[in-house]
């Protein structure tokens, strides 16, 4: 499970960086990545883990794939909302276990779906945190995964 969440984070990745250099993004590499990207999330969609890491890398994977996908289908909105519950039972359950850093990322993806104040207020006191503790590459990472991602959300 773990290395098919690898892989789609790759993909995703791969579409978010396509056409970076300068070069020409043709229409048929951006359609491939897409449906690949579709139908590796189809295939986690339905997997859940035991452990606690494992299933916050899983839900953010598919929390970033679903970000990145192009041209929404039918019960798409259904299938985030249930990874999203996944993600604030995880939260709300397990937040000590959690690393911080995971922890932001889920807030941040969580928070670009929903946009709720309150997730936002969550992930500037995580940041805070972070700071607080010289946390400085983790810090960096989440501002920047703050600013590209939601743009709107004060980090």
């Amino acid at each position: 499970m773990i290395k098919q969440a690898e892989e789609l984070q790759a993909l995703a990745d791969e579409l978010l960086r396509l056409g970076e250099d300068g070069g020409a993004v043709y229409i048929d590499q951006f359609c491939r990545l897409n449906q690949k990207i579709r139908e590796k999330t189809e295939l986690l969609f339905s997997q859940q883990s035991k452990d606690i890491d494992q299933e916050a890398y899983l839900c953010l994977t598919l929390l970033k794939a679903y970000s990145v996908v192009a041209y929404s289908v039918d019960c798409e909105d259904q299938k985030i909302q249930i990874i999203l519950d996944r993600c604030f039972a995880l939260l709300s359950n397990h937040t000590r276990s959690l690393q911080a850093f995971m922890k932001g990322k889920l807030l941040i993806y969580c928070y670009y779906f929903i946009g709720d104040k309150e997730l936002e207020r969550k992930i500037q006191s995580l940041i805070n945190d972070l700071q607080v503790q010289d946390c400085i590459e983790e810090t960096k990472e989440l501002s920047i995964l703050c600013r590209n991602l939601a743009s709107n959300i004060t980090c």
